[in-house]
């Protein structure tokens, strides 16, 4: 048998504590909404370096390959896809190398690109080769955005594009020829050169 006082009032402070505190208060609130906004500035910066460093490396593995094709092609039929007397009409540009004794000469395509790459292609060669992957080869819409190459309409006239660094805007490959010395020359000569350059351009649009 139970012989003890029966308490008649209980101490509810500490529950009411404990359901006065059952959400955050502002000041909680306002420092985790900071942490987050801190921490998805890091991730949006991290990712658009991944995107800008992604876009510089496929700009150079392509260029590689069009150096890669264009000497398949040299190889293949012993000639470029074009002659010296359609270089001197169908260039862009006329390059005399004024340091060299010999005097030889570069013809440069960039807009007009597709007058020697045209011939890459399966259909506008005569034995149907296909020296590029034209599912990886960028050329440009009517907006200057990038399309596949094997998207486009029309298997020639497509100008070769890359992608720039901080846009989505295509810009052409170069190629130059030389038949002094028989060489040919896929650019931009460097990417890192690109990158510079934007960057120059990052920090004067800042003044």
């Amino acid at each position: 048998m139970f012989h003890g006082k029966i308490p008649m009032s209980v101490n509810f402070t500490s529950a009411k504590a404990r359901a006065g505190r059952s959400g955050f208060t502002l000041i909680e609130l306002l420092v985790v909404i900071s942490v987050m906004a801190v921490l998805g500035t890091i991730v949006l910066g991290s990712s658009r370096v991944l995107v800008q460093t992604s876009r510089v490396r496929r700009s150079t593995v392509t260029r590689e390959a069009l150096n890669v094709a264009m000497n398949r092609y040299r190889t293949e039929y012993q000639q470029w896809p074009v002659s010296r007397s359609e270089a001197k009409n169908s260039c862009d540009r006329h390059i005399e190398a004024k340091n060299s004794s010999n005097g030889y000469e570069w013809y440069e395509w960039s807009k007009k690109n597709y007058v020697v790459f045209d011939a890459l292609r399966a259909n506008n060669n005569t034995d149907n080769i296909r020296f590029i992957d034209e599912t990886a080869i960028f050329t440009d819409d009517d907006n200057h955005k990038p399309i596949p190459l094997s998207s486009a309409s029309g298997s020639s006239g497509h100008t070769l594009c890359y992608v720039t660094r901080r846009t989505n805007k295509a810009e052409p490959f170069t190629v130059r020829i030389c038949f002094d010395t028989d060489e040919c020359i896929v650019g931009p000569d460097s990417f890192k050169d690109q990158l510079d350059s934007e960057e120059e351009d990052d920090e004067d649009a800042k003044y």
